[in-house]
């Protein structure tokens, strides 16, 4: 009986860790995006690294360690997003972002619902495949997408159950932790 409680208790600790860990292929456009950008289940908040959001989104971003603040242009749009802040600055005017931006391991994380909130993309989950898509408006990817990692992982699941951020206009890309 001793045995059978203790294996219970492994199982029923070791069960929340895969179902953390077993998040989520990324597709951008219907093309998968590698498992270097692996989204991170951080609380209730599933978060992808900001580089993801620019090699992948279009535009530009540059990182101010001494004032933890990570600058995005995308076309005539600025963005502005602090770690540790609810908000950031969009072309001067202030918006709430879902969960603070997060400096993990050298990374900066950003909420993935608000990568469709800010971004201009819309992102949806499905839940039985644990995959993410993100669905970019027309002429707004950035060209350097890596089209040869996306050939090599042709296994798509199913198309998005559920929606998880908002359409909006404009994309971001270009370089940041």
């Amino acid at each position: 009986m001793k045995r059978f409680l203790a294996m219970l208790a492994v199982i029923g600790c070791v069960t929340p860790v895969f179902a953390q860990g077993s998040v989520h292929q990324l597709y951008v456009n219907g093309q998968p995006t590698g498992g270097e950008f692996a989204p991170r289940m951080l609380g209730n908040t599933l978060y992808v690294p900001l580089r993801f959001v620019t090699d992948h989104l279009g535009g530009g971003a540059t990182w101010d360690n001494a004032k933890q603040t990570a600058n995005l242009k995308q076309g005539t749009r600025n963005m502005v997003l602090v770690v540790g802040s609810t908000r950031a600055i969009v072309n001067g005017e202030g918006r709430a972002l879902t969960a603070p931006l997060r400096l993990q391991q050298g990374r900066v994380l950003l909420p993935l619902r608000d990568v469709g909130n800010l971004m201009g993309a819309q992102v949806a989950y499905n839940e039985k495949s644990g995959a993410v898509f993100i669905t970019v408006p027309n002429g707004s990817l950035n060209p350097t997408i890596r089209q040869g990692r996306a050939a090599r992982n042709s296994n798509r699941p199913d198309t998005p159950a559920t929606s998880a951020g908002q359409n909006g206009t404009g994309a971001v890309s270009g370089s940041a932790p």
